[in-house]
């Protein structure tokens, strides 16, 4: 088996379809599967899967209880069977019918943990379709992940996604890289490790993926009551950047605190807000702030401490 593409389905049944056909209509002349991981839906999501396991020997269905995206993604990467693995989120889809023959082609040609490539924010009026400029010096050259993520970082032209990448699958069990369960925004943690891990990253410029822009996503709303999620995320990357002892890593992390002091404002009970508050006092933030490099990083966390924001 050359690629196992991982699906987390969770009541998208207006969706899923056009993801499913995206990906079956693929012209790759090796050999891969489409692992979709039913995570609880309540909807016909399970229905619209079973059909189509139907008609295409190439699809198969695992069917789990209600844990999260990241649980689904595990489920599938210890069922995978492919050299490569390629996420793909059910709301979304592949570009064209190219996309698996490209990453591939690539990945074997360079020897790659991960092959990166570019995604166009797909919205309903597709005139409002947009894709990002990417920085040149990340740009179709071979890097250590380490490199890559550092150049990408400094010159924002890389996001914390894992959706629009192929991965060497003997590299993610390696490094044991699976993702936190049961926390939201599961790729800020898991993609910084997995690019320090690996070796041989390249990013080819091309657009591959469509992600989709909807209202009631994860991501389109404050989710004030998960900032739980954050802290841990935030702890896994200091924990991580101990071998490393990283700037850029660090400032990864310093990141995920602007995002929880930023959301504290949303919050209206007092003692709810004031544990958060406290959580941040012991993770020392403001001297992490005050020795970055970055000067609205400085200037943030002095207005922070002042009351201002």
């Amino acid at each position: 088996m050359d690629i196992s593409i991982i699906i987390p389905v969770y009541n998208v049944e207006k969706y899923l379809k056009y993801c499913l056909d995206s990906v079956i209509s693929q012209k790759f002349e090796g050999q891969y599967e489409i692992i979709c991981v039913n995570d609880g839906s309540m909807d016909s999501s399970l229905e619209i899967l079973k059909e189509y396991k139907k008609n295409n020997s190439k699809i198969n269905v695992i069917n789990q209880e209600n844990r999260g995206l990241s649980a689904a993604r595990n489920a599938g990467i210890r069922n995978a069977k492919g050299k490569y693995i390629m996420f793909v989120d059910s709301d979304d889809s592949l570009k064209n019918s190219d996309v698996l023959t490209l990453l591939y082609n690539e990945a074997e040609k360079e020897n790659l943990d991960i092959v990166v490539a570019d995604f166009e924010y797909d919205f309903d009026d597709k005139n409002k379709n947009y894709r990002k400029k990417r920085n040149e010096c990340i740009k179709n050259k071979v890097m250590t992940g380490r490199d890559f993520y550092d150049l990408g970082i400094k010159t924002k032209s890389i996001m914390s996604v894992v959706w629009n990448k192929l991965y060497r699958r003997d590299f993610i069990i390696k490094n044991n890289l699976f993702f936190i369960e049961g926390i939201l925004y599961e790729d800020m943690e898991f993609t910084p490790k997995a690019y320090y891990l690996a070796e041989r990253v390249k990013y080819i410029d091309k657009v591959i993926y469509m992600y989709r822009q909807r209202e009631g996503s994860i991501m389109s709303n404050k989710n004030i009551d998960r900032i739980n999620d954050y802290f841990i995320i935030a702890d896994s990357i200091n924990e991580f950047n101990k071998k490393f002892n990283s700037y850029t890593l660090l400032q990864a992390e310093l990141y995920i605190y602007v995002i929880v002091i930023r959301k504290l404002k949303y919050i209206e009970n007092t003692d709810t807000k004031n544990l958060y508050k406290l959580k941040l006092r012991e993770r020392n933030i403001q001297s992490k702030f005050l020795h970055s490099n970055k000067v609205k990083y400085k200037i943030f966390i002095i207005l922070y401490t002042l009351g201002v924001i």
